[in-house]
């Protein structure tokens, strides 16, 4: 049996440009795996929706440095 293929409504396609009003969940997969795990040791992040989408279409078109992503959730990550 062949599994089907999922596709996500906002999946990439071709000449469609990153922007905040278009790529939301897409780009906050990133975010929301980086919380997962930041709980898993201890802290949550604390930061209401919209930050967290802008700091996602941040990394994808500023395309930010490490050292950077980093700092932004040391800055918004609390001990639990």
């Amino acid at each position: 049996m062949r599994a089907k293929k999922v596709s996500s409504p906002r999946s990439n396609v071709p000449g469609r440009r990153l922007s905040a009003k278009n790529t939301s969940r897409p780009l906050c997969t990133g975010t929301a795996s980086a919380s997962y795990l930041l709980s898993t040791f201890g802290y949550n992040v604390d930061a209401e929706q919209r930050d967290l989408e802008d700091f996602a279409v941040s990394v994808a078109e500023r395309g930010l440095e490490i050292a950077d992503i980093a700092h932004w959730f040391e800055y918004h990550s609390r001990r639990t």
